[in-house]
């Protein structure tokens, strides 16, 4: 066994803000039980959704009240312990804290001035809503552009017409609310506003704050029996209100409305993976010379039998033959001659991740961003920003380390404007909980010691666990999690950026 290309894969942090929230608390917090409270300021951070939040050494998640000043909150969150604060106690929204195992992170783009499209690779996903937010072709920040899932059918025009020029978060959208008040911690029965948007039988998923919880009973009515704390998350209090969001059953795209390439044929020679190769597809002849890394395969036809809608992100363009890509998981049924496909600009939500034959683990991604989004340069007459940013690279093989591994940010396409630089540093602890008060704070140390930064393009020596990025025997490794900080330098009036970036793991497996 060895360690393939896709069992590496880039997790956010529990805190990748895309804003720079402060502000601070109207009121003291007198208990470590509080759940709402007030603050004198909401508009630098998020006006919609949940998002994280710090004050003193606590952190939260803010449920309700995104928009207002008025916020509910699940304490003592990411390994952090619920305390007191006093009035006028700073809030900021954090950059950085412990590997967050629902947060995927993307290094590729989408092509400007067009609408988005969304399918799923499995029939049941007939019900989940899917949102997302990014830049419009005149630069303006746009959010909540929704449309619900109809399997392995494209839903076209995400957010009716948007067009956008870039993509930056991903994620699913509320279902329902909460009606139980509160649901504790232990508690294995809810009440919810509707059940319409979830399924009227069988068991499924269900995502509440950063807890996942299992329906087992009760589908199709508004009170649910469910299993607490699944797929690794941790099992928290809810309130009432809180949103309610379904995950889905198989991976999802959301992509570019215009095909990159469409309904080309694969040749006959489209390899499963054997363990100790990714898996690959030989494209339609002279496709492997239109691709790029980072691009979707989305299967069309139906032939073979289960082929339908398999969704593939490509991992690389050489090594395997004239026409071969490899893709980031094993093929679910092996794509023939008969199979056709089209190739889109796009990202997929991953329902599992990790490669090699009977290794791949369910891993539900919940949401997706960009790395770095949000980062803006002062005006041209202002002064020089510093933007501060942490993901993990982990490694879900389950029985093999990678060792003697570097990571490097190898490319940027097209390269940074004027004299922006992007650098990296490796926490030399594995998961590393440190947490910055803010994106442009400096984090001052990776819990033991001070971070170097590296310019990019460099490769940088892994240098916990001696230099291995470990594995482990079951899912959910923060053993296996190296914590990656990222420095964008803007000086003052940078122009916008568009583009894309590959986060290099390379290192010796048996």
């Amino acid at each position: 066994m060895s360690v393939l290309p896709t069992d590496i894969y880039p997790y956010g942090a529990a805190s990748m803000p895309g804003y720079d929230g402060s502000s601070t608390v109207t009121a003291a917090i007198t208990t470590t039980t509080a759940t709402t409270f007030s603050v004198t300021a909401n508009a630098s951070f998020p006006q919609a959704g949940e998002f994280p939040i710090l004050i003193d050494t606590e952190m939260m998640w803010v449920t309700q009240g995104a928009g207002t000043n008025n916020w509910t909150v699940i304490r003592g969150m990411f390994g952090t312990t619920a305390a007191t604060h006093l009035i006028n106690a700073n809030v900021y929204t954090p950059s950085g804290g412990q590997v967050d195992f629902l947060t995927g992170v993307a290094f590729s783009d989408i092509t400007a001035g067009d609408s988005l499209d969304a399918i799923s690779s499995s029939t049941l996903d007939v019900k989940q809503i899917v949102s997302a937010a990014g830049r419009d072709t005149a630069g303006n920040f746009v959010t909540g552009k929704t449309a619900t899932l109809n399997g392995q059918t494209a839903v076209t025009g995400l957010g009716s017409t948007q067009t956008f020029n870039r993509l930056l978060f991903l994620g699913l959208s509320s279902g329902t609310t909460l009606t139980s008040a509160p649901l504790t911690a232990g508690a294995t029965s809810m009440t919810v506003t509707a059940a319409t948007n979830f399924p009227s039988s069988g068991n499924y998923n269900i995502l509440m704050g950063r807890e996942i919880l299992t329906v087992t009973a009760g589908q199709s009515t508004t009170t649910w029996t469910v299993t607490r704390a699944a797929l690794g998350s941790t099992a928290t209090a809810h309130q009432s209100g809180d949103s309610i969001y379904l995950l889905p059953f198989g991976d999802v795209a959301v992509y570019d409305h215009t095909a990159v390439i469409s309904a080309h044929t694969m040749q006959t020679g489209a390899a499963q993976s054997t363990g100790t190769t990714p898996a690959v597809a030989k494209l339609q002849s002279g496709d492997g010379a239109s691709v790029s890394i980072g691009q979707l395969i989305i299967v069309t036809n139906n032939s073979p039998a289960g082929v339908q809608s398999m969704i593939r992100q490509i991992t690389a363009i050489t090594g395997y033959g004239t026409d071969f890509v490899a893709v980031d998981r094993d093929w679910d049924t092996i794509p023939t001659s008969a199979t056709t496909y089209g190739i889109y600009n796009g990202w997929k939500m991953p329902f599992k991740v990790g490669a090699g034959v009977g290794t791949t683990s369910t891993m539900q991604i919940t949401n997706i961003q960009r790395f770095l989004w949000g980062a803006v340069a002062d005006v041209p007459a202002g002064s020089q920003r510093i933007y501060y940013e942490k993901v993990f690279v982990v490694n879900n093989n389950l029985a093999t380390d990678l060792t003697a591994s570097t990571i490097q940010i190898a490319s940027d396409t097209p390269g940074l404007p004027g004299t922006a630089v992007l650098d990296i540093a490796l926490a030399k602890n594995a998961n590393s909980t440190f947490v910055a008060i803010n994106r442009q704070t400096l984090p001052t140390n990776d819990d033991t010691s001070a971070l170097t930064f590296v310019t990019q393009p460099a490769a940088v020596n892994v240098i916990a666990n001696s230099q291995a990025i470990v594995h482990s025997a079951s899912a959910f490794n923060a053993a296996g999690a190296q914590a990656v900080w990222l420095r964008l330098t803007l000086p003052a009036g940078t122009t916008a950026y568009k583009g894309a970036a590959d986060l290099r793991t390379q290192g010796t497996t048996i």
